[in-house]
């Protein structure tokens, strides 16, 4: 199930997280220039299967998150905020 979580600087990230049993560690699917959180979507379905709980995201600018329109917002510090904003 798609959720939503909004960032400090009011950027929205959508993410998918999918919870196993939690005996085994969460892995977290991050897509590169371009892509969105479905980039991942067959490899986390085995992993799934394997018993591990997965998380995979849009970065800002992708797929359905929010899409800034200044430069400034498309920095790497801005984007590691963004995935410790979804962790938590």
């Amino acid at each position: 199930m798609l959720k939503k979580v909004t960032t400090k600087d009011s950027i929205s990230i959508n993410y998918e997280l999918v919870k196993k049993d939690g005996k085994k560690p969460t892995l977290v699917f991050i897509h590169g220039l371009g892509g969105n959180y479905t980039e991942f979507k067959e490899q986390a379905k085995s992993a799934q299967k394997r018993g591990y709980t997965t998380l995979a995201l849009d970065l800002r600018g992708h797929g359905i998150s929010s899409i800034p329109e200044e430069d400034e917002k498309y920095v790497l510090d801005l984007f590691v905020n963004d995935i410790r904003t979804v962790l938590q």
